[in-house]
């Protein structure tokens, strides 16, 4: 019985322990940069790589649900602070880590690793709202009036929203699912509905006369609208979560 509680005991204190060992996610991922002159110009590019050789359990886990992490990575690292620190890459990549381990960034990683204790709550109009940011109008041909778009981690509609509540996990969660529906061998319901609505509010607002860039924007909010309420895309994202309740520390009700 004594020898029943100590070892108890001793589990405890080990894991205890190890919920205050803060995870250094620079041994997941690491700066990359390279940089290179024509014509007396320099031209340097920055990306994120995740390193390779991490197959423990987080590491096997980020590999899987890659495209939550690279959300955060790719909207929530300050690239222009790293970027004025050329051409000192030693000094980049310090400056990468800091910003990689912040308060913020670390609490992000630990939610869609599922390792927080309590899941943060989002509705579902939340989550649609969020998800039909990732729609983007943003080109217009100024002589034929036809309307492009992108599907983006980075260019996307987030920015145009305002609210008290931090949806930066919400996004990645979104971000995640419609990636995994586009990379599947046929086109999506909701996507081929994105374009329809795109035909149809560009037909609509044509008969107004108006100048490509205002006609832009009204198809780019119309559409913002209609993937709101778009069942294909409702009914995609909570198959996706029902899937993937349980390893990602959030809950849509």
């Amino acid at each position: 019985m004594l020898m029943k509680i100590v070892l108890v005991s001793a589990l405890t204190f080990l894991w205890a322990i190890h919920s205050y060992v803060q995870i250094n996610y620079c041994n997941y991922f690491k700066l990359a940069v390279e940089i290179n002159e024509t014509d007396g110009k320099t031209n340097h590019s920055i990306w994120i790589e995740r390193l390779e050789g991490k197959e423990d359990t987080l590491g096997l886990f980020i590999k899987q649900h890659q495209n939550r992490f690279d959300y955060i990575l790719y909207n929530r690292i300050d690239f222009s602070k790293i970027s004025d620190l050329l051409p000192d890459t030693v000094k980049m990549k310090e400056a990468f880590c800091e910003n990689l381990n912040s308060p913020d960034n670390h609490s992000y990683f630990s939610a869609l690793a599922n390792e927080n204790k309590e899941k943060i709550i989002f509705t579902q109009s939340e989550m649609l709202k969020i998800a039909s940011r990732f729609f983007l109008c943003d080109k217009i041909n100024e002589t034929k009036l036809d309307i492009g778009y992108h599907i983006c981690i980075g260019m996307n509609g987030q920015k145009e929203l305002t609210s008290d509540r931090d949806y930066t996990l919400l996004e990645a969660f979104c971000f995640e699912a419609i990636f995994h529906y586009l990379g599947l061998k046929r086109k999506p319901g909701f996507q081929k509905n994105f374009e329809s609505y795109i035909s149809l509010s560009t037909k609509k607002h044509k008969k107004a006369d108006l100048k490509p860039a205002d006609l832009l924007e009204k198809v780019k909010q119309e559409c913002y609208s209609y993937m709101e309420n778009d069942a294909d895309l409702k009914n995609d994202l909570l198959r996706f979560y029902e899937v993937n309740k349980e390893n990602i520390g959030i809950t849509i009700n």
